[in-house]
C-alpha cells in the first residue's frame, strides 16, 4: 500500500487538532483549557466574585479553595485591571443565574467547530 494515500487524512486531522486548541487561546476560553474540572472552574469563578462582592455566599466545600484562589487573583489583579473585573461581576451578578456547564459546552464545542 502507498504510504502517501493517508497523507490528506493526516493533513486534515492535524488541522483540525491544531484550530481546536488555537480556539482555546481566545480571551476567557483560556480558562477552560487550564481547569478542566466543573469544581475547578466554579471555584475560581467565586473567588473572583468574592474579591469584589465579600458577601457572596459559597458552599462550605468550596470555601478554602475560593479563598486561595481569590489571594492569587488579589496579587495578581490590580488598578485598571481590578475595574474591569469590578464591572464583568457586577454584569455578571445582574444577568442572573450562571450556567457553568452551559459555558464549558459552548467553548468546546465552538473549539470543536473551529477544528
Amino acid at each position: 500500500m502507498n504510504r502517501f494515500l493517508f497523507l490528506p487524512t493526516l493533513l486534515v486531522l492535524g488541522a483540525f487538532i491544531t484550530a481546536r486548541h488555537l480556539t482555546y487561546y481566545w480571551p476567557g476560553w483560556y480558562m477552560r483549557h487550564l481547569v478542566p474540572s466543573g469544581t475547578g472552574l466554579r471555584a475560581w469563578l467565586f473567588a473572583a466574585i468574592r474579591l469584589i462582592h465579600d458577601s457572596f455566599p459559597v458552599a462550605e466545600s468550596l470555601e478554602s479553595t475560593v479563598r486561595m484562589n481569590s489571594e492569587a487573583i488579589k496579587a495578581n489583579i490590580t488598578g485598571p485591571n481590578r475595574e474591569k473585573l469590578a464591572s464583568a461581576v457586577s454584569k455578571l451578578l445582574q444577568g442572573g443565574s450562571i450556567d457553568l456547564k452551559r459555558w464549558v459546552a459552548g467553548v468546546d464545542l465552538s473549539a470543536d467547530r473551529a477544528g
